[in-house]
């Protein structure tokens, strides 16, 4: 133990004064017996002269005698009075240093107990889980340490107040004493001078010695601080060498935890945007399902934009957006949940919704400002995230970035980030010295291996949800050709319906157009009708027959030539219309095969892989199999189940959708076929011209044509005359 002469000098000095005192106490002590020795000695001698003079007195001595013995008994008593006195001093200063002698030993004890605190914080710095409570810890042991230096203050003072009061004490009770009883017969007292003068000196001494007392106790408080302050700097000084092990211990182990925790929240917001993803994907296809069952489309929130207005576009514009929306949903869920095969390419390329003649309306240049400006901010918000659904860390470059391979990358970041602040550590650090070897290991490999457990939980859970969503997403693919299949069909019956509706909205227009002059020509017709009577036959109203005749001649004319115009723009708005339901049903037929092709579909999906098992339970059972497996589950599951019907392999093919190019479809292709309509025929025209007939006709045809053709036109006034 190296101790230094500065700090023994003070206890040494101390130890020699503590020494001392006793050494004077103790002589005093022999010194006062002795004298009361010698005291007793010369009394007991002068009482046997005295006996011996007084067998001897003369007779006239008796009365000085008396004096004499009421003089020794007045001195006696003086001198008993003063001894009690001096044995109550002295009582008095011995309970005095026993006092101060216990409040010493006090006052060291409570010093020590005191850094013994600091010392306990000093142990506990193992027991510390962060940088924030070593720190914590830190503003303890500075706190306790100024209470250690102040209660060492304040006990100094408490106990010098302590000795100067013992003194003053001391002091003024001898002069107290000296004052009221050591008085001379001039004063009104019986002490003689002399005697007064030997008590007086005898207290001088004692106050003294009162004095030399306090001066020896100043010495030991001022050795009992410069100890108080040595132990508490001795006691800090361990902690502060103490505490940088622990902070570089602490600052690796929150390393560690923090990137665990940064995972496991990565991880979690990975899987809650999967979760997202999913919902939304749900969501669409309960949409596909409502547009194919006829139910009222409710189009989503985001379908035409944040600062557009909703508007109705149709089921078949609706059908198209849906299936958009779906095809691109599908694809990256596929992708993200790792069941898409490598095999499978789909671009997903720009398909126009736009089913008119027109370009549409654009909005406003506020609306699109704004709508640039938020495609703007969310750009901003992808590049400083650096990823689709973690921040920052997910940079690998892969085809197909998979829930599984993106949570083994983000491990490896994790075990990256723990080697760059292990190295630095075991670099500086001695491994004696490390101070938690529960959670740092001796060696930099180890220290990614104490994570393990929360590695593999990670990779547990990350696993297990893509099982679970590649389960429900196989089902999904399974179940979804019927449900588009349906849409499709809706969306087309509703464009035929809107393709009728056009139609005979474009007939009718046309027709009410030529309304007006229909109702004056019907109007004619039956006012000639009234002027019909059995007295036009006379000859003499000739004239008004004439005349009749040529109105009702006249207003035919009319009616054949409005007809023919009528039926002409009737014709031409039907043709109209007509060629218009095309180019809407080839825009629609060329989208919806572009749309259906990017569907994700059975065969395009791993058939190995997450949920493979899925698509088994949509596979009714009979009650044989049903049967068959309760005996397999009574035998324990030894048996393994045939089935006579798989022997020799499916008996079918599954069927798949063949890839068809979408520049072939039109709507011929379809079914449909245009209308062509022979122009009409009025009364008095020629017939038509045939294009080559076959043989000349004979004489009897010519003029079996030439007799028919009368007939023909009359038939033709009349069916003109029916039509108005």
């Amino acid at each position: 133990l190296d101790v230094t002469e500065e700090d023994v000098s003070p206890v040494l000095t101390a130890t020699r004064i503590a020494l001392l005192e006793d050494a004077e106490r103790h002589l005093e002590l022999v010194t006062s017996r002795a004298e009361a020795f010698v005291a007793g000695e010369i009394e007991d001698l002068r009482d046997e002269l005295e006996d011996s003079l007084r067998s001897h007195r003369p007779r006239a001595g008796h009365l000085e005698e008396e004096n004499a013995r009421t003089r020794k008994a007045a001195l006696l008593d003086q001198r008993r009075r003063f001894d009690r006195y001096l044995r109550s001093i002295a009582s008095t200063a011995r309970y005095n240093e026993e006092r101060m002698a216990k409040a010493i030993d006090d006052a060291n004890a409570s010093i020590d107990s005191r850094c013994a605190k600091i010392t306990a914080l000093k142990d506990s710095l193992g027991t510390c889980a962060s940088t924030k409570g070593l720190d914590i810890r830190g503003r303890e042991e500075m706190r306790e340490l100024e209470r250690v230096r102040k209660h060492c203050v304040d006990l100094a003072a408490q106990l010098r107040s302590q000795a100067e009061r013992n003194k003053t004490a001391t002091e003024e009770s001898n002069a107290k004493f000296i004052a009221e009883t050591l008085k001379t017969r001039e004063n009104g007292g019986e002490y003689s001078p002399e005697v007064c003068e030997e008590y007086k000196a005898r207290l001088a001494r004692v106050d003294q010695a009162a004095v030399a007392t306090k001066e020896a106790h100043d010495a030991t408080f001022t050795a009992m601080e410069e100890r108080a302050a040595a132990l508490a700097n001795e006691t800090h000084a361990a902690y502060e060498e103490a505490v940088p092990h622990h902070r570089k211990d602490l600052e690796l182990i929150e390393t560690v935890d923090k990137c665990m925790a940064e995972a496991k929240s990565q991880l979690k917001a990975l899987l809650a945007k999967s979760d997202e993803e999913a919902a939304a994907l749900a969501k669409e296809i309960d949409l596909v399902k409502a547009i194919g069952d006829g139910a009222r489309y409710v189009a989503p929130v985001d379908h035409f934009g944040e600062f557009r207005a909703p508007k109705d576009e149709g089921a078949a514009v609706d059908t198209l957006r849906s299936l958009d929306r779906l095809r691109r949903m599908l694809l990256a869920r596929c992708k993200f949940v790792g069941i898409l095969a490598e095999s499978t390419d789909i671009k997903l390329p720009e398909v126009s919704f736009n089913l008119e003649d027109v370009e549409p309306e654009l909005p406003d240049e506020e609306i699109l400002a704004k709508e640039e400006e938020a495609k703007a901010a969310a750009e901003a918000v992808k590049a400083a995230s650096g990823g689709k659904y973690l921040k920052g860390w997910h940079a690998k470059d892969e085809q197909y970035p998979t829930v599984v391979s993106q949570m083994d990358e983000l491990v490896e970041r994790c075990k990256e980030r723990v080697k760059e602040a292990a190295e630095p550590f075991y670099a500086d650090k001695d491994v004696d010295a490390i101070t938690r070897p529960d959670a740092i290991p001796a060696k930099a490999e180890d220290l990614s291996a104490t994570k393990d457990a929360i590695v593999v939980e990670l990779r547990e859970e990350a696993a297990r949800h893509a099982e679970e969503g590649a389960a429900t997403l196989r089902l999904q693919v399974l179940t979804l050709q019927d449900l588009v299949s349906n849409q499709v069909e809706t969306a087309m019956e509703y464009l035929l319906e809107e393709g009728r509706r056009h139609v005979a909205e474009a007939m009718h227009a046309e027709a009410a157009k030529h309304a007006g002059d229909a109702k004056r020509l019907v109007g004619d017709r039956n006012r000639h009708k009234d002027l019909m009577r059995p007295q036009l036959a006379l000859p003499s109203r000739k004239t008004e027959r004439d005349s009749l005749v040529e109105s009702e001649t006249t207003r035919g004319k009319e009616a054949f030539e409005k007809l023919e115009t009528e039926a002409s723009a009737v014709t031409d708005a039907i043709a109209d219309a007509a060629s218009a339901f095309e180019r809407k049903l080839t825009k629609m037929s060329i989208a919806v095969a572009q749309l259906c092709s990017d569907l994700v579909t059975p065969g395009d999906l791993v058939e190995d892989g997450p949920g493979a098992d899925a698509p088994k339970v949509l596979t009714r059972k009979n009650l044989k199999q049903l049967r068959r497996m309760r005996h397999e589950a009574a035998d324990g599951g030894t048996k393994a189940a045939k089935r006579r019907d798989t022997e020799g392999g499916r008996p079918f093919k599954e069927r798949r959708w063949l890839p068809v190019p979408v520049e072939d479809l039109t709507p011929s292709a379809c079914g449909y076929e245009p209308l062509e309509l022979p122009p009409l025929r009025w009364p008095g025209d020629p017939p038509p011209t045939p294009p080559a007939p076959p043989a000349e006709p004979g004489e009897g045809e010519a003029e079996a044509e030439g007799e028919a053709a009368p007939e023909e036109g009359a038939e033709g006034a009349e069916g003109a005359e029916g039509a108005e």
